[in-house]
């Protein structure tokens, strides 16, 4: 028995079990299982929207410093980002063919150029501020590849894809790092926790060290067999370097939060100076934009924006690029070149991860997966209770779902409303052709490995 993973169904099947199976695993006459709604996650799309830009930024990084990083690429990532190119759809044919995810009352028009004007300002921010540092330390030596892990317990075969951001070569130590870019909406104490225990950091890391420790075999036997093995990892090896991941190096990018603006107008827009910084009426240079409302000064004390201060769209005001370039190189309200961009990304120091715990990872995972694909292996021959229920009833196939895949009420709408309801609470119809309800439509892929698999 074989089947397929990826950190997001894993977490998928820990928060609700029958919405794993929804999004993954009913059989839809696709190349792969599940369905996903025909509208877009704005949080989703978001993500992939900065991703497909920073791997734009990265794949010039890496013949740095003979091609560094400057406007042109910064506005290749941008322009890459939103329009598409290659596997990459882009965020704007993407939206215009689908649609976003919206409450009733929003305007669509604002909230999709509202989207791209924030993609566009964390590309372009982690161009200017986070990237200079991460080059000064590192050598990207890999970019967005797809990974497959293998794994093995007693008949059953994991196959665990993963697309990793990039890995570093750290200069000093040769150690290696696997990158891990995030969005988030804000940054605290419990974020910093949950990233020291995230399975990203453990799952990518033991999938990414397969494959480091298939080279070091080939580095240990005839040179014949040495093409696929990059020039840094040859290096590495004639230094005495084991084919380890010393830990993952986690980048986060704050969106700030959606609020409703004006209160109980149903109408949502994001708080971020990036995009919505404060503007004086009068409209008198440099020293009318804000970033904060709430503000010290340099002796410590407290204040306030005063009146005729309000939120501007930086996209429609003097447009996101030259925004960011002049919070790169100007004070703005008391605030030193470059504090606003500095504010919206958190670098924590790299998370170490050791074997034991990467030992646990796959133990865990692996038998999760395998009691996963023996239920759904029962579902389809109509076993109940161990017993074939033929022939299958709409009640034989919901009571193979409670057995299964159970729902797990408490994440119906917290911490966002789960984007299955219309199935889970539906006519029952839906439960077994979910795409006759005109909400959903077959899954594509992300890992082009899970065809393969």
């Amino acid at each position: 028995m074989q089947s397929f993973a990826d950190r997001s169904r894993v977490l998928t099947y820990q928060s609700c079990p029958r919405r794993r199976y929804f999004e993954y695993e009913i059989q839809t006459g696709g190349e792969v299982g599940g369905v996903r709604p025909v509208r877009l996650d704005m949080n989703l799309l978001l993500g992939s929207t900065f991703h497909a830009g920073i791997e734009i930024l990265l794949t010039h990084a890496m013949c740095f410093p003979s091609c560094p990083i400057d406007d042109n690429g910064t506005d290749e990532a941008v322009s890459y980002a939103l329009n598409g190119g290659g596997d990459w759809t882009g965020y704007w044919p993407s939206v215009k063919s689908m649609g976003l995810q919206l409450e009733a009352e929003e305007d669509a028009s604002y909230v999709y150029y509202e989207q791209a004007a924030l993609a566009e300002a964390l590309i372009r921010g982690y161009a200017a501020f986070v990237l200079p540092d991460l080059l000064a330390r590192f050598t990207v030596v890999d970019v967005e590849r797809e990974e497959v892990g293998t794994f093995v317990l007693g008949d059953y075969t994991l196959k665990f894809g993963a697309r990793v951001d990039g890995i570093l070569l750290e200069k000093d130590s040769l150690n290696i790092y696997v990158l891990s870019l995030k969005t988030a909406k804000e940054w605290g104490k419990r974020d910093d926790d949950s990233a020291r225990h995230d399975m990203q950091g453990l799952s990518e890391c033991r999938v990414v060290e397969q494959r480091l420790q298939g080279w070091h075999k080939l580095m240990e036997g005839s040179e014949t067999d040495l093409a696929e093995v990059p020039a840094w990892f040859r290096d590495r090896y004639k230094a005495g370097a084991p084919p380890l991941v010393t830990g993952v190096k986690m980048e986060f990018a704050l969106k700030g939060r959606r609020e409703n603006s004006p209160k109980g107008s149903g109408h949502y827009k994001y708080n971020n100076p990036l995009i919505r910084p404060w503007k004086k009426a009068d409209d008198l240079g440099g020293d009318s934009y804000a970033i904060s409302y709430e503000f010290q000064d340099p002796m410590g004390g407290n204040h306030r924006l005063g009146k005729g201060w309000n939120r501007v769209n930086i996209w429609e005001d003097m447009g996101v690029k030259k925004w960011i370039d002049y919070l790169m190189t100007h004070e703005v309200q008391g605030f030193e070149p470059g504090r606003g961009v500095m504010n919206q990304f958190i670098l924590p120091v790299e998370y170490f991860r050791n074997a034991e715990d990467m030992d646990r990872w796959e133990r865990q995972v692996v038998a999760q997966e395998r009691i996963i694909a023996k239920g759904k292996k029962e579902i389809s021959l109509g076993v109940v209770g161990g017993v074939i229920k033929l022939p299958q009833t709409p009640e034989t196939f919901e009571a193979g779902l409670d057995e299964h895949f159970p729902m797990h009420t408490k994440a119906c709408d917290w911490p966002t409303k789960c984007s299955f309801q219309e199935v889970c609470f539906g006519p029952k119809a839906y439960l077994h052709d979910p795409i006759s309800s005109m909400l959903y439509q077959i899954r594509v892929p992300n890992h082009k490995t899970e065809l393969n698999s």
